[in-house]
This record gives structure tokens, sequence and C-alpha cells, in this order.
């Protein structure tokens, strides 16, 4: 009797298991691979939405986000510096350039800079072996 329990006790576990979240469709799942979480420091934190090219820090205690991407361009990555403590968002620019923008923490824009890149065509004059 003992073992019969057991062993019923032990399909039923392994039914409720197999039929869980982890084994869902992806499809159910909702996805988050579009969206970085980058914390800050304290109760800041960044949002990088790469669908929408959004950036924004949001103070997760009073739940108010301050826009720290100015226009639609393709955001390539987004990091924080501790020491003092920055952001740093890049952007594709326009043409052939990356848009460098650092910000302080609370969001203050503290410089903007084009980075021009070299394409193929700039390489001509390069020594390479």
């Amino acid at each position: 009797m003992f073992k019969k329990v057991l062993v019923i006790s032990a399909l039923t576990m392994g039914l409720l298991i197999s039929a869980g979240p982890a084994n869902a469709s992806p499809k159910e799942q909702p996805l988050n691979e579009q969206t970085d979480v980058v914390w800050i420091s304290g109760n800041a934190v960044a949002l990088v939405d790469h669908v929408n090219n959004k950036a924004d820090i949001v103070d997760i205690h009073t739940n108010t986000a301050i826009t720290i991407s100015e226009d639609s361009s393709r955001i390539l990555d987004l990091q924080v510096m501790s020491s003092p403590p920055k952001i740093v968002l890049l952007k594709q620019g326009k043409g052939t350039k990356i848009s460098k923008s650092v910000f302080s923490s609370d969001g203050r824009l503290l410089s903007k800079t084009d980075i021009p890149l070299k394409t193929a065509g700039d390489l001509g004059d390069c020594e390479c072996n």
C-alpha cells in the first residue's frame, strides 16, 4: 500500500513539474530580450529599449523617468562608469559616425561627440600585412 502511494505521488509530481512554465512553448512566455536593465547607483537604473531605440534613467522608488536618448537612432551600447559616476550612451550617428553621449548619474548631458569611422575606402593608405 505504501509503495503504491509513493509511486502515485512520484508520478503526480513528475506530471506537475513537466507541465510547469519552464517547459511551456516560447509563444506563451513573455520575452524581454529586447530591453536591458543596467544598475546605475542607489535606486537608479537605466532601461534600454532596443526595439524603440529609447534609453531612460528610472528611479525605482519614485517611478520617475528621464529620457536620455533624444532621437530614434539605433542604440549600440550603454555603459555605466563608476568613478566618477557617469553613463556613456553610444548610438548610430549619421553616415559612418557613432554618436557618444556622456550623462551624469542623474541624467544631465555632460558631453556629446561624433566619432567618425573609417570605411574600406579610407584604408587605401594602410600598410597592412
